[in-house]
């Protein structure tokens, strides 16, 4: 197999350190919202299975999160399963559902599993469930932090190939890039002393960016400084 399907079956181990960082930055202090060794034994034991080591530590690190576990995004209807809901099809772990579309963990490929017509497959080139994870939680919890929005990008960092090392380097005053994600089109940004988020994608023809934040006024001079950016506001989600 291709050095992609090898990458995909490697573990980021800074993964529960990042869930981590995301719990400070949205909650703010050191918060534990992890589920407890107890909890995941029962979890298994009604399973029948022991949980792979990517969801015991995603279960351990983040899995009492309500922000995570608590729909975002109206629209979506996109959720992590909390400890007691997780269930297994056909060998594989359901750990997150998507309106009525489950996302599930191979016990034994280690692979995301997506059904259709009630059959599981997965795809080749799909990143591993931390990079997922990581990338997922984050986007999560921008939308239940205080003020988050949405902005069109324009200039080079629509169509250039290097866009995500030239966000790196435009945000930089701002966000420090998660160096433990890496995408070519794709990055997370995240403050953590000032608790803000951000994501940014570009795909050649358009590219945007989801920020979450303190304070409205942070994200507005985020806008200013790079480029006159309009975001499109979502409403706070306090639990």
């Amino acid at each position: 197999m291709g050095s992609k399907s090898r990458c995909i079956r490697r573990r980021n181990p800074k993964y529960g350190q990042w869930l981590k960082n995301l719990s400070c930055i949205v909650h703010g202090g050191n918060v534990s919202l992890g589920c407890t060794e107890e909890q995941i034994e029962e979890a298994e034991k009604r399973l029948g299975i022991s949980l792979p080591t990517e969801l015991r530590v995603y279960y351990r690190t983040a899995g009492n999160d309500p922000r995570l576990t608590t729909d975002g995004n109206s629209k979506k209807k996109d959720r992590y399963l909390p400890i007691d809901e997780i269930h297994v099809s056909d060998g594989n772990i359901v750990y997150r559902m998507r309106k009525k579309e489950p996302f599930a963990l191979s016990a034994v490929k280690r692979q995301i599993m997506f059904m259709d017509d009630e059959a599981w497959y997965w795809e080749p080139n799909m990143e591993s469930i931390c990079e997922n994870v990581m990338i997922t939680a984050a986007i999560f919890a921008i939308s239940h932090m205080k003020h988050s929005a949405k902005g069109r990008l324009k200039g080079e960092l629509v169509s250039s190939l290097q866009a995500r090392t030239l966000a790196e380097q435009q945000f930089s005053s701002t966000f420090q890039a998660l160096d433990t994600y890496y995408h070519p089109f794709c990055a997370l940004f995240y403050n953590e002393r000032e608790r803000r988020l951000g994501w940014f994608r570009s795909n050649g023809m358009m590219a945007d960016m989801l920020i979450g934040a303190q304070t409205a006024k942070e994200i507005e001079e985020f806008g200013e400084i790079h480029g006159n950016i309009k975001f499109k506001y979502s409403e706070a989600s306090q639990l």
